[in-house]
């Protein structure tokens, strides 16, 4: 029986070595793949969520600012006469109405956009303070 060479042993050593670096790279690799789609998903389903969120709102607002007021009864008191949306955005310093002024849910949307202006110009003011 011969006993291999400490040449053969060490070849076998290395081959080994190098193996299982090979094989711990390409399980880490993958692992670190798997993992990166899974952020990757997470953050689209989040964004989606938001999206949605945001769509159900903008809904909400047009179906609130769009709603038929009810003629009030003869014992109500006179209620004060609200500004259509239309009046609300022309009286706006900041609104210059375009060709597509009239078009469905541009007013309540426009509305909705200069009282977020207003709110954050009026919450930005009072931190100066």
């Amino acid at each position: 029986m011969t006993r291999p060479t400490a040449e053969h042993s060490d070849e076998s050593l290395v081959f080994t070595v190098l193996t299982l670096f090979l094989v711990g790279a390409a399980v880490l690799g993958t692992l670190g793949y798997m993992y990166w789609r899974n952020t990757q998903s997470q953050e689209q389903q989040r964004s989606e969520l938001h999206t949605y969120q945001q769509y159900n709102d903008y809904v909400e607002a047009t179906e609130r600012s769009t709603a038929p007021v009810e003629p009030p009864t003869a014992a109500a008191r006179p209620q004060p006469i609200l500004p259509t949306p239309a009046q609300r955005l022309l009286n706006h310093r900041g609104v210059t109405p375009g060709s597509g002024f009239h078009t469905p849910g541009v007013q309540a949307t426009g509305v909705l956009i200069i009282d977020a202006i207003d709110q954050a110009q009026a919450a930005e003011k009072s931190h100066q303070r």
